[in-house]
């Protein structure tokens, strides 16, 4: 496979710091558009922990016709908790 893309931050916490504090549906639509029409991007690696926030870039990313990588980070989970955070943002 040999496509253009980047990887997309929605927010991750470590400790008391997150590193994107704000997160606003309306930006990261025309964040993913912008990627999409004007770099010419093909796709989007999503991570984050915030599972919300995840869902949303993940959507905003496919209506901007983008390929997903959907990949969370599942750092503060318990062993047994991934697959339950990935079968929450299942639609």
């Amino acid at each position: 496979m040999n496509m253009k893309g980047i990887t997309y931050d929605t927010g991750m916490s470590i400790g008391s710091i997150v590193t994107r504090p704000s997160f606003y549906r309306v930006v990261v639509e025309r964040e993913m558009q912008i990627m999409a029409s004007d770099l010419g991007l093909e796709v989007i690696r999503i991570t984050g922990d915030y599972l919300d926030r995840v869902v949303i870039a993940s959507n905003a990313d496919l209506r901007a016709g983008l390929t997903v990588w959907f990949s969370p980070f599942t750092h503060n989970l318990r062993a047994s908790s991934p697959l339950y955070f990935l079968l929450q943002a299942t639609p």
